[in-house]
Formats: structure tokens, sequence, C-alpha cells
């Protein structure tokens, strides 16, 4: 008997077999936590924000929101070492009393944030400021990870932690998903090492396989890799064979005519 699989069918079915294998291990959610400030006036006290995962973390954007009527921040960060080669870029708002952080993987290489203290900012309380200058908290939280994973939007003093879309409408809760409207989503751009609130690196192509950004978030590819999936064909020439540029499915019809002689031995 002589068994006949066409690449589609295949695919669908070594697909399902790694879904299955992939549901098979369940990971906690990773957590962005936030220290709270206990200075006494004048007394600079250095309050760290650190990030708790067993999950891969490429990109990750959140804001500080403080009471600027209470409490000062000195704008110059201690950098953490979970940081490792990543950048680090910020827009302090005194007078609105947020501080806005972006971090980027180091271009092509798209490392992952380690988990421990990424940043620790340097806060005194007023003279007179009353205990409620101690409130700090963590709001729109962005993880630019595989999962694409939504967050709850905003904690005090405490805990932010990384949640799936809990309605299951297709957009997670309260996270604009493209801040700059450029058509790729927040996450990927982190993700990737791209800007969230540049919409000029939409029609960049930068690893130059015929695809700007935008295309290759539309296709989920890998925007600095000219052959995402490694098989020795560019992106844009294997979507237009109709292929998987996130599969190497080059040696699907080998792998059919092995099957088929095996059966036939």
């Amino acid at each position: 008997m002589r068994l006949s699989l066409s690449n589609s069918s295949l695919l669908r079915a070594i697909t399902t077999l790694c879904g299955l294998v992939c549901c098979a291990t369940i990971q906690a959610a990773p957590n962005l936590v936030l220290g709270s400030v206990t200075a006494w006036p004048g007394t600079y006290e250095r309050v760290p924000v650190a990030l708790v995962t067993d999950q891969a973390v490429s990109g990750l954007q959140f804001d500080v929101v403080y009471d600027p009527a209470q409490l000062v921040l000195n704008p110059v960060f201690v950098l953490g070492g979970a940081l490792g080669s990543h950048a680090l870029s910020f827009n302090h708002n005194a007078a609105a009393g947020r501080v806005k952080f972006v971090l980027t993987p180091p271009g092509i290489t798209n490392g992952l944030v380690a988990q421990g203290t990424l940043v620790e900012l340097p806060f005194t309380l007023k003279a007179g400021a009353t205990p409620a200058a101690k409130v700090l908290s963590v709001q729109n939280v962005v993880v630019g990870n595989p999962a694409a994973q939504a967050v709850v939007a905003s904690v005090t003093n405490g805990t932010v932690s990384w949640k799936t879309d809990f309605d299951g409408d297709g957009v997670p809760n309260d996270w604009d998903a493209d801040d700059d409207n450029d058509g790729m989503p927040d996450w990927y751009e982190l993700k990737h090492g791209l800007n969230p609130y540049y919409a000029g690196d939409a029609d960049l192509d930068l690893d130059d396989d015929g695809l700007t950004n935008r295309q290759e978030a539309s296709y989920g590819t890998n925007p600095r890799l000219a052959d995402s999936d490694g098989d020795g064909i560019k992106d844009k020439d294997e979507i237009s064979m109709g292929r998987n540029p996130n599969i190497d499915d080059k040696l699907i019809p080998a792998l059919i005519t092995i099957i088929n002689s095996i059966l036939l031995d």
C-alpha cells in the first residue's frame, strides 16, 4: 500500500503535533514588581523596578507614575543587571509625575531581558510630604515576547502580571496595541528592536528582503532576517511561491518520498 500525503496535509499534521507538545508545558506569567518610597525628605532612595519571569521577554515598555506635589524624582537612573545589552530610553515629565521607559533588544540578536532589577529610580519626599506621597504605580505596560501577551493596566506599589486576552475578543485588555498607529503592534516592535512611538520605521526594509517592516509584521516574519525560517529562500520569494516564510517547509516533499519508500518496502 502506498501512502500519499499532500504538503498541506503533512504540514497540518506536523503543526498539530508541535502544538500538542508545546501546550504540555505551562509557564507562570511574568511579573513587573515596583518598590515604594520610604526615604526622609531631602534623602534620595533608590526604588527598584524588577522583572520576575520564567518566560522569554525581549522588549518592554512601562510608565512609572508618582505625585509631583509630594515626590521628587532625580532622572539619573541606575541601570540594573537584568537589562543585559538592551537599550533603555525614557521620557520624564516631571510636571505630570510620569516617566515612560522603553527597553529594546540589541538589534538583530534580539536578546532577552533577564530576571531581576531593570532600573532603580532615585526618589525623595518633599518637605511636609504626607504618607500618600509614598504611593507609586506602574501603568501602560506592554511586553514584547513570542506569545504577545497583554497586561493588567495598573497596580499600586506591587506587581503587574502579564495575562492573556480575558474576554477572548482578540484585543488585549487595557492595552493600546499600536501606539504610533503604523500598522505594527507594540509587542512586535519591541520584540524586534523597533520604536513603538515612531511610525516612520514601518516603511523601512531592514533586512533587504523586499518586504517592509509593516509587511513583515503582517506575515509574522522577522524584519531583521531576510530568511526568517532559515531555509535558504528569502521571505518575499517564499510568499510569492505560496509557501510559509516562517516554517522551513522545503524538506516536506523529501519527507513524503521517504515515508512512501518505507511503506513500499
